[in-house]
């Protein structure tokens, strides 16, 4: 067997600015479980899964931490896991991926 024998043909993709509600539309239409995230240019850019909708504000199951916790807290990483929990854009929850290009 071979990799192309398995592998999906048509992928369905979302654009950073999609809304998280399509998003969830999309992964229970298609029985997915992750869906690659591409800009204008086709360049891939993050990939979005149930997961990262896993722990929404809207559900009440975003994870909350200790209030001491906060004493401590790098504010950065705060922000950004408000806005994973609150955020309407695919972009707001996705995990993005780097790439590098040797010298």
């Amino acid at each position: 067997m071979q990799a192309q024998d398995a592998m999906t043909k048509e992928v369905i993709t979302v654009a950073p600015q999609t809304l998280v509600g399509e998003l969830a539309r999309l992964l229970v239409q298609h029985r997915v479980n992750a869906i690659p995230v591409v800009a204008d240019d086709g360049r891939l850019v993050g990939i979005v899964s149930q997961t990262d909708l896993g722990h929404r504000s809207e559900t009440g199951t975003e994870k909350r931490r200790k209030w001491w916790l906060d004493l401590f807290a790098d504010t950065d990483a705060g922000a950004r896991q408000y806005l994973k929990t609150h955020g309407l854009k695919v972009e707001d929850i996705m995990t993005r991926i780097s790439f590098f290009r040797g010298a």
